[in-house]
């Protein structure tokens, strides 16, 4: 779709890139766009040019035969009408009952997708946290894809305060605004490293496929789906994540991984033992902040930010 329109993608490393597919009429035939397509006055070097709306056949026809002589105008008017006929196409959908365990969605899923990217359990999860609207979820997500874009590109704070007036208007944006000004980059996670550490300190579980299963209010001794489990499970996990982004426990990680010799990212073998350290980590800062509360229940003081 973003390559039928003309729209900007992100990739894996958060950059905004134009994904520019060509067509070539007398072949029939697409090809990413590369300088030596670019060239090559026998393809279409960007279809956005066929497919907007304000593009007229007549004129693509003509400028296209004028720049390859002795080509049929009639043949190529008929490619071009065929191509741009391909926006009416619509998309199949599979819909799968809402009570399906993780195992068994997994399983239709390596099915039929068999020659697609293979979806992680991580995936699972966000999907399932985005769609969830009526427990916060569909901001929740965009805490967890935000913050994770702004470790690694910090400027994209401005984007996310014009582009999302709701999310600005959220309790997330000030609790990772104080990214802006970071530039370490020695632990910029993925937003599988934040679903696991956030899910495993939280829940003290370690598969993603019984956080999917919670979400959707999966009762593991009764094997039913309770609204009251999914409605616990996103506020624990709300919670997770807000341990996780929260200030002062990602610089005392960062500061400890310095002091143990790790001061670049470089020299750290890989995320899973820094995500593992988190959690133990942020499991000591919630039994400390239990001691201070019985503590403060006795004396009537200070309560919990947990």
């Amino acid at each position: 779709m973003a390559a039928l329109l003309g729209h900007e993608v992100l990739t894996k490393d958060y950059d905004t890139t134009r994904i520019t597919i060509a067509f070539n009429p007398q072949e029939k035939r697409f090809e990413v766009a590369n300088p030596a397509i670019r060239k090559d006055s026998a393809w279409i070097k960007d279809v956005v040019t066929v497919f907007s709306p304000e593009a007229s056949i007549y004129d693509l026809t003509d400028n296209y035969v004028g720049g390859n002589p002795g080509t049929d105008k009639k043949a190529i008017a008929l490619t071009l009408e065929r191509l741009r006929k391909l926006t009416n196409n619509s998309v199949g959908i599979i819909e799968l009952a809402d009570d399906l365990d993780i195992e068994t969605v997994t399983d239709i899923f390596i099915r039929v997708n068999s020659a697609g990217v293979e979806l992680s359990q991580a995936d699972f999860a966000m999907s399932k946290i985005a769609v969830n609207e009526t427990y916060g979820g569909n901001l929740l997500r965009k805490a967890i894809d935000y913050f994770c874009h702004l470790s690694v590109a910090p400027e994209f704070l401005s984007k996310i305060e014009k582009a999302d007036k709701a999310f600005a208007r959220s309790e997330f944006l000030p609790k990772m605004r104080w990214l802006e000004n970071v530039k370490d980059d020695i632990y910029n996670p993925s937003y599988t490293d934040m679903l696991r550490v956030a899910f495993t300190s939280e829940f003290r579980r370690g598969k993603l496929q019984d956080l999917v299963a919670l979400l959707s209010g999966r009762n593991f001794e009764t094997k039913q789906y309770e609204e009251p489990i999914a409605q616990e499970s996103f506020k624990r996990l709300k919670s997770g994540i807000l341990a996780f982004i929260n200030q002062t426990h990602f610089e005392r990680l960062t500061m400890i991984l310095r002091s143990a010799g790790f001061i670049t990212s470089d020299i750290i073998g890989g995320t899973n033992a820094v995500n593992f350290a988190y959690i133990l980590y942020l499991r000591e800062e919630r039994r400390k902040c239990r001691r201070q509360t019985l503590k403060a229940l006795y004396a009537g003081g200070m309560s919990c930010p947990y």
